[in-house]
């Protein structure tokens, strides 16, 4: 397992590599935090992608794990698919985070470090590389419109 968690921080870390690309922001940083949770909130892995501004660790680290447990709490009361759809941006909380399955578990994928749709194409892509699915309505919710790109780089990606 240890390899496998390895192999998907080390494809995350080439995926995020290329992401300024997809929003034509050169000066966007590719880092951040991405955690990985069971259904029900509890952590199971936290990857450090990139190498976040000092200043911002806390609070990318922070925000990832903010969005498993905000959206675990969403999850059976309200039936939420994604935490952009409990976002308050009051209250500095953000999209990124998405419920992905395979036939037999549920897991929650967050990321926080980019601008919160990358955020969740992200997440939507590697739920595609660890074989998992999820819920079309997420890119219906965020009117995501870089899903597509992201997923093209990746397969690219893969191709090579």
């Amino acid at each position: 397992m240890l390899n496998i968690m390895s192999e998907l921080e080390e494809w995350i870390q080439k995926l995020a590599f290329f992401l300024p690309q997809v929003d034509g922001n050169n000066d966007l940083k590719q880092s951040g935090y991405f955690t990985l949770a069971e259904i029900d909130g509890v952590v199971n892995r936290i990857f450090k992608i990139g190498q976040p501004p000092a200043e911002k660790v806390k609070r990318f680290l922070t925000l990832s794990q903010e969005k498993v447990e905000r959206l675990s709490l969403h999850i059976v009361s309200d039936k939420h698919v994604s935490s952009y759809q409990s976002r308050n941006p009051d209250k500095g909380q953000w999209g990124g985070a998405i419920v992905a399955s395979d036939y037999e578990n549920q897991l929650i994928l967050s990321f926080s470090g980019l601008p919160e749709k990358l955020d969740e194409a992200l997440c939507l892509v590697v739920a595609g590389k660890m074989k998992l699915s999820f819920d079309k309505q997420i890119l219906e919710l965020s009117q995501n419109p870089f899903y597509e790109q992201v997923k093209k780089i990746a397969e690219k990606m893969d191709q090579k």
